[in-house]
Formats: C-alpha cells, sequence, structure tokens
C-alpha cells in the first residue's frame, strides 16, 4: 500500500514509508478506540433505560461517573519497598529505569512496553525524590547523564552527640 502513494523520485522514500506505517497504526488505534467508544455508549444507555424501568423519575446526570483506576496501580508502599530493595542489593549507583525494571520483573508487567516502562520510571523517579528529601538516598549525574541513585548509609542517618 505504501509504495503506490510514495512517488518513485521521492528524495526521502524510507522516511515516508515509515511515516505512512505510522499514520496507519495511529489511525488503527483511532478507529479501535471508536468501536470501543460505540459499544461503551451503548452499553450506558442501555442503563439508564433500565434503571429508568424501576424509577422513571431518576435524573442520570446526576450520578457521578466513577473515576477509572490507574494502570498497573501498585499497593501502598509497594513501590518504595521494591526501591528500598533494589539499593540495598546495588554496590553502585542505579538509575530510576533499571529500578523500574526490576520492579516491573517482580510485578509480572511486560518490560517490552516502552510506554509501561516510562510510566514506571516516572513512579520510581517520584518515590526516590521523596526518598532524597527524606535523606535516605543520594543522587549523582552519571557519565550517561542520567541521575543515579544510592542508599545512604544507616549509620549516617542518625548522628548523635559526642
Amino acid at each position: 500500500m505504501a509504495n503506490e502513494l510514495v512517488n518513485e523520485n521521492s528524495d526521502q522514500p524510507n522516511v515516508l514509508h515509515a511515516l505512512i506505517r505510522k499514520r496507519a497504526q495511529v489511525a488503527g488505534k483511532i478507529e479501535a478506540n471508536q468501536n470501543e467508544l460505540r459499544t461503551l455508549v451503548a452499553e450506558l444507555d442501555a442503563l439508564d433505560a433500565t434503571l429508568r424501568i424501576f424509577d422513571p423519575d431518576i435524573d442520570v446526570c446526576d450520578i457521578d461517573p466513577k473515576p477509572v483506576p490507574v494502570r498497573h496501580q501498585a499497593f501502598r508502599g509497594e513501590v518504595t519497598r521494591i526501591v528500598q530493595s533494589v539499593l540495598r542489593k546495588a554496590n553502585d549507583y542505579v538509575t530510576s529505569t533499571e529500578i523500574a525494571l526490576v520492579m516491573m520483573d517482580k510485578r509480572d508487567l511486560p518490560k517490552d512496553d516502552r510506554s509501561l516502562v516510562r510510566t514506571m520510571t516516572k513512579r520510581v523517579g517520584a518515590c526516590l525524590r521523596k526518598m532524597h528529601d527524606k535523606g535516605l538516598v543520594e543522587k549523582k549525574i552519571l557519565e550517561t547523564g542520567r541521575a543515579g541513585w544510592k542508599r545512604v548509609d544507616p549509620s549516617e542517618l542518625i548522628k548523635l552527640p559526642d
């Protein structure tokens, strides 16, 4: 399909082919989401009709929508426990992405989903920043330009007067 769309005299045929494939992919996602939306609207209409059978005077607009749960939500404290565990075992500075990949492995999440890796890295980063504010971890910019994190020695946390 893309071959017919790209002019053979084009300066950048590879770029055009890649962009055409990406556009087709995005259009496919939009179509799938529109189909899902149509299904959900039909379900909502059926529920509204059923509610009116039992209570003809009900105003369904007064029913607040229930928020959708966060994708791959962790249990309370789970991210912190995994981050601390990784930092305890690490001999040197580790990046938030490295910690996120370990966390995803422990939670049986697919590591090939780039969007999910990015989301988990942000969650780990937020956890590390909170721990940094409490003085539990130290941050260092590595040669790669990324931030590395290391656990603060517990003996340094409690400083008693001599």
